[in-house]
């Protein structure tokens, strides 16, 4: 009984480490539009309104933003629509 106990305890455990490490994702975006600080501050300021997403920097020189997210909580399509309608579409980095 205690090594079924132990089992249990052990995979419980191993279930939520495993759950919460796979809800956080990184992805690269690619932005079109930033030709300035200013519009850097605007792509990230977008981003970082919507729940889930944890991190995001903009690089208008490279044109890309880098964001930290909760896929749990905020997915992809959300992103790329929230930077739409600020002006900037943007795709997935390839």
């Amino acid at each position: 009984m205690k090594r079924f106990i132990t089992a249990a305890l052990f995979g419980a455990a191993m279930l939520s480490a495993s759950a919460a490490g796979a809800a956080e994702r990184m992805i690269q975006l690619k932005v079109s539009g930033m030709t300035c600080p200013s519009c850097s501050y605007q792509v990230e300021s977008s981003l970082k309104r919507l729940q889930g997403v944890k991190q995001a920097h903009a690089d208008a020189d490279a044109g890309r933003a880098t964001v930290i997210y909760d896929d749990g909580r905020v997915s992809v399509q959300k992103m790329l629509r929230a930077l739409y309608e600020a002006g900037y579409p943007a795709r997935p980095a390839g």
